[in-house]
């Protein structure tokens, strides 16, 4: 639980959250563009997201996945 607590904390601290062999949580903002550097305001930003990338170990299980078709009932 303390987890689900610090995390957010961290992004918005502007921090990224590397969860060893896991992998690593991150923010991304989704911006309008601007035509000067002074028309850029925290009114461009449109929508912040939070990103999962797989650490490598994780990765490297994922490509062994297989799938089957599940029959209709």
């Amino acid at each position: 639980s303390a987890l689900t607590e610090e995390i957010p904390n961290l992004l918005l601290d502007n921090y990224s959250v590397e969860l060893g062999r896991l992998g690593i949580f991150s923010l991304y903002a989704q911006c309008e563009g601007s035509d000067t550097p002074e028309a850029v305001n925290e009114t461009n930003i449109q929508k912040v997201n939070m990103v999962f990338r797989a650490g490598n170990h994780i990765k490297k299980l994922l490509r062994t996945a297989s799938f089957s078709k599940i029959p209709a009932k």
